[in-house]
């Protein structure tokens, strides 16, 4: 009896530690998980909700500018556009978030009185968000990943968003050798927050939205933005000359992450 199970016991193998071999299983499909995810581009830090500008989201607007008439100061011509932004890339490196947008411009009704070839003021072609945590710049040219300082760019939006908060979109002087930051615009673009509500347009009604006066001495410009879709309308009138613009959301349509 004793022989018989002492032989028993010699064939019989060690048993496994079983949770030990089903955590190593893991933590290697979790690795190679981690892995494919880093390889193939996917993003790693979230973008801002307050500002929707995944991949592929488009706004296109209807945007009107009136100026004065060639032959008669005095009097005004207009001129209306379609304009269509996109987020066409988005791209990740030291902390920041890169975002790729084209911006294209379509003649609707253009009057004869205006100069052949005319073109308003909005830019249209290339243009990029800079996301620095929840504040984020916009640079009309290309911009360098690896050198790039948020400082030297315009800040267009200081998130989150609320009634009476104002920042200045210039962070420095350039014309200091020190770079002392800026904190009294009051009369060189500062902007600031007026309102809060919500806001019809063509394209919808939305529910938290908030009225940006941007104040320069020749005119403010005024912007509803609304959390989550973005810039829904933008207006100005220059002072003193017959000159301004309006731009309105038409149309959305969310890309995907």
């Amino acid at each position: 009896m004793s022989q018989s199970n002492t032989k028993s016991g010699k064939n019989k193998a060690p048993r496994k530690p079983v949770l030990a071999v089903i955590m190593f299983i893991l933590i290697n499909v979790l690795v190679l998980f981690s892995c494919t995810f880093h390889f193939s581009g996917m993003p790693v830090d979230p973008l801002p909700s307050d500002f929707n500008l995944t991949k592929g989201t488009r706004w296109v607007y209807s945007y009107s500018e009136y100026e004065p008439l060639p032959s008669d100061p005095t009097q005004t011509v207009a001129a209306l556009f379609q304009l269509t932004q996109s987020v066409v890339d988005i791209s990740r490196a030291n902390g920041l978030i890169f975002v790729h947008e084209q911006s294209e411009l379509e003649p609707i009704q253009v009057p004869t009185g205006l100069p052949a070839g005319y073109m308003p003021v909005p830019p249209f072609g290339d243009f990029w968000y800079i996301i620095k945590g929840r504040q984020v710049f916009e640079s009309g040219a290309p911009v360098d990943f690896a050198t790039i300082n948020t400082d030297t760019i315009p800040l267009a939006f200081d998130f989150p968003l609320s009634v009476n908060k104002s920042w200045c979109p210039v962070r420095i002087d350039l014309k200091d050798p020190s770079h002392k930051l800026i904190t009294n615009c009051d009369y060189g673009g500062k902007l600031i927050i007026v309102q809060q509500s919500a806001y019809q347009v063509p394209a919808g009604r939305f529910k938290d939205c908030y009225l940006i006066n941007q104040y320069y001495n020749d005119g403010s410009t005024f912007q509803w933005f609304c959390k989550g879709i973005g810039v829904v309308e933008t207006n100005y009138d220059h002072n003193g000359t017959l000159f301004g613009f309006k731009q309105v959301l038409s149309s959305y349509s969310k890309g995907s992450q």
